[in-house]
């Protein structure tokens, strides 16, 4: 080997090393703060630090509609659009490079699990907006059984569960004569059973089987490690 061959190898490996420990800040802002971190290349990457920060941390989560706020709504539900849009996203979530170590990787999965969750749940609410009967026949929380028995029972059942809600609702309402004319107003309305539908399906069923789903609620522990990854954090708040 030559002397000239043998200065190239050392300097490549010189610059190599260099940069594999290369040191770079990285901002990002939450609520009013705005703060800046000091880290190195061989510690973490940018895109790793991009990616838990907008995928494990505070990620978009699925958007496309799958409840209805009013009978016109019915024609934006469509499950082909949110098995896309969840197809997508899981896809991302499970190729992205993430910081190294346990917590990363554990938040990655319960991440994956949530999302899983969230589409089985979406997909069941479209279905049931069209046939109800759906809910009879997949396992189920029992402790939402009073909402299914509602929107499977028939139009009787269905009206007094919906009236049952409201009145409990008013109750701790800031305003129950505001809500109450609201009310009053779809329950006189030609479109009475659809309205009642929407109601038990949003406000009553959804937000029960929610509540059962998985959800990542720890975000402290995830900020403290995602600090972590930095030797320096500076915080400038508004």
């Amino acid at each position: 080997m030559n002397r000239f061959y043998t200065l190239m190898v050392i300097l490549t490996v010189f610059i190599q090393r260099t940069t594999a420990q290369e040191t770079y800040e990285f901002e990002w802002k939450d609520g009013i703060c705005n703060y800046t971190g000091t880290t190195k290349t061989d510690v973490v990457s940018e895109d790793a630090l991009n990616n838990a920060l907008y995928l494990l941390w505070n990620p978009s989560g699925l958007s496309r509609p799958f409840l209805c706020n009013k009978p016109a709504d019915s024609s934006l539900l469509n499950i082909e659009l949110v098995q896309k849009e969840y197809v997508n996203k899981r896809a991302e979530l499970l190729q992205a490079t993430f910081p190294s170590g346990v917590f990363w990787l554990e938040l990655q999965n319960t991440r994956l699990k949530e999302l899983d969750q969230q589409f089985q749940l979406r997909q069941l609410a479209i279905q049931a907006f069209k046939d109800p009967q759906v809910l009879a026949k997949k396992k189920k929380d029992k402790s939402c059984d009073e909402f299914v028995k509602a929107l499977t029972s028939g139009d009787k059942a269905l009206l007094a569960a919906w009236k049952k809600m409201h009145e409990s609702e008013k109750l701790s309402h800031s305003d129950p004569e505001s809500l109450q004319a609201v009310f009053d107003k779809h329950w006189n309305s030609p479109e009475q059973m659809i309205w009642a539908k929407i109601e038990i399906l949003r406000y009553g069923w959804w937000n029960c089987v929610d509540q059962s789903a998985t959800h990542v609620t720890d975000f402290s522990a995830i900020e403290q490690q995602f600090k972590a990854l930095f030797s320096e954090v500076r915080e400038k708040c508004d």
